[in-house]
């Protein structure tokens, strides 16, 4: 015999089948992860742009740090008036006399040879020129050597003279890389001062200008109006003289 179910009402059978199960309908679940996924998105772009915000703001600090240092003028020199006669450079009795003082492991010192040389190509009248390299009295031959010293060299009548324990620097009062002084063949300083505009920076500046104007008119301006700021490396500590 068989047993027949009973024979229940339509909205009874209807309500069963609708009845929940426990489980997420689909579109339900693909719609909590899609934001879930809008989210993570809106948070990950949140931070980018915060972190590129902070890279900016380094690079900007970065940027303006070095700007700062390289228009940060050196110690300036205090060359004497007249030619020290105990000096080891030869005072030339004929022309005028030129002393390009550097240090050889400053970057900023190549900036200068390169706007020396500019000053010597449209010069007028002969120079005799000294590239003065400062070493310590501990230095090593990898001071004595590198591209510098062939730039240095190549200059039209020049001599690389080198000053072991910066005692020349001293004698021509100089602190700072790139210090040039000129003097007259009397032995009369007529400029001292810088030929770059910035530390390790070329181009046209104030102090190659009179540089080359008191070399064009053999010295008449006076020394006190052919002055500019060094830029470059200390040589050595003023407050310790070389010995």
């Amino acid at each position: 015999v068989h047993s027949r179910a009973p024979n229940l009402p339509a909205a009874s059978r209807r309500s069963r089948r609708s009845r929940p199960t426990g489980r997420r309908v689909p579109w339900i679940s693909i719609n909590w992860r899609i934001a879930s996924k809008l989210k993570e998105m809106k948070n990950s772009r949140s931070t980018l742009l915060i972190a590129g915000a902070v890279w900016l703001l380094l690079v900007s600090l970065g940027f303006a740090s070095m700007n700062t240092f390289a228009g940060t003028a050196g110690v300036p020199g205090n060359a004497p008036v007249m030619w020290p006669a105990d000096s080891s450079i030869a005072l030339d009795p004929s022309k005028l006399t030129l002393v390009l003082v550097l240090h050889p492991k400053c970057a900023c010192s190549i900036a200068s040879v390169h706007e020396l040389a500019r000053v010597l190509e449209h010069a007028k009248s002969p120079v005799k020129t000294y590239l003065l390299f400062t070493l310590p009295l501990d230095a090593d031959e990898s001071w004595k050597r590198g591209a510098i010293y062939q730039k240095a060299a190549a200059l039209p009548d020049s001599t690389v003279f080198i000053d072991n324990g910066s005692q020349e620097a001293a004698r021509l009062g100089a602190f700072t890389s790139g210090q040039t002084l000129l003097y007259r063949p009397d032995g009369t300083l007529i400029f001292q001062g810088g030929i770059t505009y910035a530390r390790g920076h070329e181009g046209d500046n104030e102090g190659s200008v009179m540089l080359l104007k008191t070399i064009e008119t053999f010295g008449e301006r006076p020394a006190a109006e052919t002055s500019g700021n060094v830029f470059g490396c200390s040589l050595w500590d003023p407050s310790e003289a070389p010995q």
